[in-house]
């Protein structure tokens, strides 16, 4: 089934009390807030599951050995779920810099077919050895945070058993906003468990919520 983002504040709207057909609490303001924590909770359940991927083709050139990972969707990347070489048609393995530093003193400047790589920042990938040749490029999968959604009709891109949390969590954060903390704390909790977090996470915010309670 596909969501929309209207579908997603039309819950939110049933789960605090409002009437989601005649709405009187969520005027333009409000409703800006309703999708920034939509949008937060989006963010936050795909950095936790890894899983709105997107996918990118990147060709590789003569003597260069960074490259910038540019998602089409317009997503945030994050990490790779894997890069393969072609027209070879291998994956790439993943590498940690320091430790391939103490084995290769010459990797910097090692050339030949592509065989591992690793992120360096939010957006570039190094890849060791480099190609002195143009004509290769490497397929890869990877994970990103979604890009924000704005539309009330536009259909979220990522998996359905993702929309619960996000759910929970957009309520939580409203719940919050209206002072109803401890039912606030329940849509946080359930939001913890849905994605498998710590439960002493899930402790730390019952605390937190309680210490404003006392205010």
């Amino acid at each position: 089934m596909a969501f929309t983002l209207n579908d997603i504040k039309l819950m939110v709207m049933d789960i605090v009390g409002e009437d989601s057909a005649s709405p009187t609490y969520w005027t333009t303001s409000t409703d800006i807030e309703l999708e920034e924590w939509i949008n937060d909770g989006f963010e936050q359940v795909c950095l936790v599951t890894g899983q709105y991927v997107e996918e990118v083709i990147i060709p590789l050139f003569a003597n260069k050995a960074w490259y910038r990972v540019d998602p089409g969707k317009g997503g945030t990347f994050l990490w790779m779920k894997y890069l393969k070489l072609w027209p070879q048609g291998y994956e790439l393995s993943g590498v940690d810099p320091i430790k391939l530093a103490r084995e290769d003193y010459n990797w910097m400047t090692r050339t030949g077919t592509p065989r591992t790589f690793f992120s360096v920042g939010l957006n570039t990938l190094r890849i060791v050895p480099y190609p002195t040749t143009d004509g290769q490029s490497l397929e890869g999968s990877c994970v990103c945070l979604p890009p924000s959604y704005v539309e009330n009709d536009e259909v979220i891109d990522v998996d359905d058993s993702l929309i619960r949390p996000v759910v929970d969590y957009a309520a939580g954060m409203t719940l919050m906003s209206m002072r109803r903390l401890e039912k606030a704390v329940e849509f946080f909790k359930s939001y913890a468990v849905g994605l498998g977090l710590d439960s002493r996470e899930t402790a730390q915010l019952s605390y937190k919520v309680n210490k404003l309670q006392e205010k």
